[in-house]
Parts: C-alpha cells; sequence; structure tokens
C-alpha cells in the first residue's frame, strides 16, 4: 500500500492556528456578561507522547489500541521545564513526520496481516466471517462513527467525501480488507488525530475579541484536561446535544470528571512536571554513599507522589495541606529512607511536597545535594519569583577553597559573601539550605559530617521575608498568597498549555479571587479553570493593517 499524501491529510483538519492580540490589559475590562473581554493567544497543540497512547487506547480498545502503541511511532515527549502538554514540548520536525507517515504504512499493513481479528473491531457493523460485500455495506456507517472518534466531532461532508473517495479508489484496484487497512492508515496520520485543533464557532456576543469553541472542542479541552486523552461517552453525547456551551454546563462536566479515577492521573502529570520529578528517569546515586540504591528504589521514588496524592485527595486536598501535611504514605522499599513502618506514618519532619523523598533525590547529584539548584527551583517554581540573569561582568576566577567545610552552608559561605556573587545567590541560596535536612536521597537529618545543619535564613520575598528553620519557611510558603498564586499560575500554564501573557490579565485576577474563596482546594481550582474565559473562548484573529 502507497503512502498516504501528507497534503492530502492536511485538507481534513489542519487549518492552523488561531491568533489573537496580546498586549496590556486592565484587570477591570469585561463583557456585558461581566466576564474578561481578552484572553492570551492559544498556540495548536499537538498531543503529547502521554496523551496519544491514552487516545489510541480509548480509541481502539479491547486490546487493539495497545498493539497500536507498541508497534507504531510517536515522537516522545521531552522536557526540562514546564509541563507535558505544552505547545512548546510538541512540536515534530520533518524528520519526525515522515516517520509517523511511515508508522502509519505499516500499521495499516499489520491491520490487514489481521484483518479477521481487527477489521470486525473497528467496524461496527461487520461480524467475524464477513464478506467482502459486508464490509462495502459497512462504509458509511464506519467512516461516519470511527471519523468522529478519530476526529473528535462530526467530518465535515468534505472531508467525508475525502474519506469515502480514498476507500471507493482502494477498493477499485483490491479487495475490502485492503480499502479498509487504507482508512485506517489515513486516520492514524490524521491532524485531525495527533493535534487539537480548534476553529471555533465565532464571536462571542458583547465580546467581539473572543471566539467561542464549539461543544466539540470543548468536550476535548474538558477531557485532554482532565482524562489526558479522547472524550468519554458522556463528553460525545453532551457536544451532540449542545450542552457544552455554557458555564454552568461545563461545570457539571468538570465535576463529573474530577470525581473519575482517571482524574488522579492529571493531577499527578501537574505535581510530577511542577516538581520536576521527571529527573528520576535519568538519576542515579551513588551505591558508595546510598548502598540501598538500585532500580526497585528508583521505582519506588517514582511511585510516591502518586501515593501522597491519593492520600490527600481522600481529605481536604488543598494547596496548604499538600505543601505541609507530615502524613507520608512510606512505601516498603523506601521504609529506610524514611525510617519508619510501611504504611501511611505522620511523620514530623516531614512537610509535604518538598520534603518527600522523591523531590529530594529529584534535586540532588549523585551522592550529595544541590543546595544551589533547589534553592532556584523554589524561588523560580514555588513562588514564581524569576531568577536573576548572570551579570555580564561577574569575576569568574575560582574562589577560594572551601570543600574541607563539613556543611554545605560553610562550603558555599564565599558565594554569599563574595559581592560580585552575593547579589544573586543571597536570592535562592537561603532557600536550599533551607532543605538541607534531607539528603540527596531524601533521608532525614540534623548533622552533615558531625557538624549540626542550619536551615535558618532570609530572602528579599514577600510572605518569606527571614526564617528559623525549615518548618518555618514551608509554613510561609504554605499560607502566603504568594505561594498560593504562583501553584494556581503553574495549573493555569498546565491547563493551557502556555505561559501567561498580559492578555490574560484580567482572566489571572479571577482565577486567583476563586481559588482564595475555595480556600485553595485542589479539585475546586481545576473546576475554576474550565470557568475562565481563556479555558472557554480564543481570541478573535485580527487583521493586518493594510
Amino acid at each position: 500500500m502507497g503512502r498516504l499524501s501528507v497534503g492530502l491529510v492536511l485538507l481534513l483538519a489542519c487549518d492552523g492556528t488561531i491568533h489573537g492580540a496580546m498586549g496590556d490589559v486592565d484587570p477591570e475590562e469585561r463583557t456585558e456578561t461581566g466576564d474578561c473581554a481578552r484572553v492570551g493567544d492559544q498556540p495548536l497543540r499537538r498531543l503529547s507522547s502521554t496523551q496519544y497512547e491514552n487516545t489510541l487506547r480509548d480509541l481502539f480498545p479491547g486490546g487493539l489500541g495497545d498493539e497500536l502503541v507498541a508497534r507504531g511511532f510517536f515522537p516522545e515527549t521531552h522536557i526540562s521545564d514546564g509541563y507535558e502538554a505544552d505547545a512548546i514540548a510538541n512540536t515534530v520536525n520533518t524528520s519526525e513526520s515522515n516517520t509517523i507517515e511511515d508508522s502509519a504504512e505499516e500499521l495499516a499493513n499489520w491491520l490487514l496481516d489481521n484483518a479477521d481479528t481487527y477489521l470486525p473491531q473497528t467496524m461496527p457493523c461487520v461480524e467475524p466471517g464477513y464478506s467482502d460485500a459486508d464490509v462495502d455495506a459497512c462504509r458509511d456507517r464506519f467512516v461516519d462513527e470511527v471519523g468522529l472518534r478519530v476526529y473528535r466531532r462530526p467530518l465535515t461532508a468534505g472531508e467525508r467525501a475525502i474519506v469515502i473517495g480514498l476507500y471507493e479508489e482502494i477498493r477499485a484496484l483490491q479487495d475490502a480488507e485492503g480499502a479498509w487497512s487504507a482508512v485506517m492508515q489515513f486516520f492514524l496520520q490524521s491532524p485531525a488525530l495527533l493535534y487539537r485543533t480548534e476553529r471555533g464557532v465565532g464571536e462571542v456576543d458583547g465580546a467581539p475579541e473572543l471566539v467561542a469553541l464549539s461543544d466539540w472542542e470543548m468536550a476535548s479541552r474538558l477531557s485532554y484536561f482532565f482524562l489526558s486523552s479522547m472524550p468519554d461517552d458522556e463528553l460525545f453525547a453532551a457536544a451532540a446535544a449542545g450542552e457544552l456551551s455554557t458555564p454552568r454546563q461545563i461545570e457539571a462536566q468538570a465535576r463529573r470528571l474530577i470525581a473519575s479515577p482517571r482524574a488522579v492521573d492529571a493531577i499527578e502529570s501537574f505535581h510530577r512536571d511542577w516538581l520536576h520529578l521527571h529527573a528520576l528517569d535519568e538519576a542515579s546515586k551513588s551505591t558508595a554513599t546510598f548502598p540501598e540504591w538500585g532500580e526497585d528504589m528508583r521505582a519506588a521514588l517514582q511511585a510516591e507522589l502518586r501515593a501522597f496524592l491519593d492520600h490527600q485527595l481522600d481529605g481536604d486536598a488543598t494547596y496548604a495541606s499538600l505543601m505541609t501535611s507530615g502524613e507520608i504514605p512510606v512505601d516498603p522499599t523506601l521504609a529506610s529512607i524514611y525510617d519508619a513502618d510501611p504504611g501511611v506514618q505522620s511523620l514530623p519532619e516531614r512537610m509535604g511536597l518538598l520534603t518527600l523523598a522523591s523531590f529530594a533525590a529529584a534535586h540532588a547529584t549523585e551522592s550529595v545535594t544541590n543546595p544551589i539548584e533547589r534553592g532556584a527551583f523554589v524561588r523560580q517554581q514555588v513562588l514564581c519569583a524569576g531568577l536573576p540573569e548572570f551579570p555580564g561582568d561577574v569575576d569568574t576566577s575560582p574562589l577560594e577553597s572551601t570543600a574541607d567545610q563539613p556543611t554545605a552552608r560553610q562550603r558555599l559561605q564565599p558565594l554569599m559573601e563574595r559581592e560580585d556573587c552575593s547579589s544573586c545567590h543571597s536570592q535562592f541560596n537561603p532557600l536550599g539550605l533551607a532543605l538541607e535536612q534531607f539528603d540527596a536521597l531524601g533521608h532525614h537529618r540534623m548533622e552533615e559530617n558531625g557538624t549540626p545543619i542550619d536551615t535558618s535564613g532570609s530572602v528579599a520575598l514577600e510572605d518569606v521575608g527571614s526564617f528559623a528553620d525549615t518548618s518555618d519557611l514551608l509554613g510561609r510558603i504554605a499560607t502566603s498568597e504568594t505561594g498560593r498564586a504562583c501553584y494556581t499560575t503553574q495549573w493555569f500554564r498546565f491547563t493551557q498549555g502556555r505561559r501567561e501573557v498580559p492578555a490574560d490579565a484580567c482572566v489571572m485576577t479571577d482565577l486567583q479571587n476563586a481559588v482564595r474563596a475555595s480556600g485553595g482546594d485542589v479539585r475546586e481550582l481545576m473546576v475554576a479553570l474550565t470557568q475562565t474565559e481563556a479555558f472557554r473562548f480564543h481570541p478573535a484573529l485580527q487583521e493586518e493593517a493594510p
């Protein structure tokens, strides 16, 4: 079977990105309905590798999706910052595009070789022992029903004609199985499957700066947010009935989805990316320093976040509780790190996410901690304070060696004393030194090399200032407006697949107010995100001046 032209495929699904103006906006600017009148530009988003795999499994259940994932190719999503579903993390180069086409062809040939098994699973009105006539008779229903799920919306008349035409063209030369596999190849490489295309359905009443999403597009926005996959049957039904256009309708679906066990996957995905726990995938620890290190421990560290979140979600699951709770589900493999029995334990030396062994191990070297990296992370990702630029005139000559000093604070002290270094390092070193109670594998300690560890410090950040020790710092962050606002901002970035821009100013104000009113409840935060104009609308396409 020959390769299908990517140009032909693009006719079905890829109109390009809808762009909008970005610039300063008055936070008080509102539409007639009392909502924000402008939102930031929404880039075209390709599915992440996780979303793609989940989509194939939901699209073709019964084991076929698993086979297609195992046998096919899709570019792996690699992130060093941001989130797996970010548009910028999921671009496709020419080589990958060609490989996706080759993969679709190989999968189609494999399907053809196994048509007796898989054709009846994908064609809704064909039974085992079928004839060519049976397949031909089911063609239109197959294109309509499978096409709707692949495109996550009904095919337009033009799109449908292209797919039917492809079937007929191949059918004139081959048997019905060959025509079926050609259409499957077409669907598997369609941009409508691989990308989240959103054309919108027209200007929002009273807000010409905004474009409303269709019910089908809203179904996909909700599903990829809460399920990291294509819409489920209830979302498809709601879209078909035109019941995904009002804030109340969207909220009802959001609350249904947040109650689904699969929503925990999305919550885990956010926190894993936010905390940069993907670093555990490549982490290596010195077995001379940590003889307990091994692949079983790596796997236990990777699984720890999910166990902690599951436990939190059984209760209040607020931002503050996530950042301060000492109730830790201790995995048997990690019991030696926590010096505790397996099971949920109350550990007074632990305070939430930043004191989990998995976080400590992800933000450390093979054998020692990395206070500079840890502090920079807390400043940038937990407090959204940003990092100072590296001075162009800094003296890069080696500092006097302090390698023989017993504690990290003493070893890093020259960076806090030399004027050209301290202006930067004073902004994040103290934050990292406050986490020195946890070594490079997450063990709690009060001493390093026999010397007491001092975790006090001070940074010139609102809501932080001076702190007496680790618990004081983490308590300040957990109860601060700055910490909660940053956490909310990070969720916005995760949901939209992009960073906030000035045009999102009033959206962010409304979102922060909603989260504050809920007491920082994580599930209420997720619902509130679906009520924002940035989630419900696109910016209108701006015409260029002549």
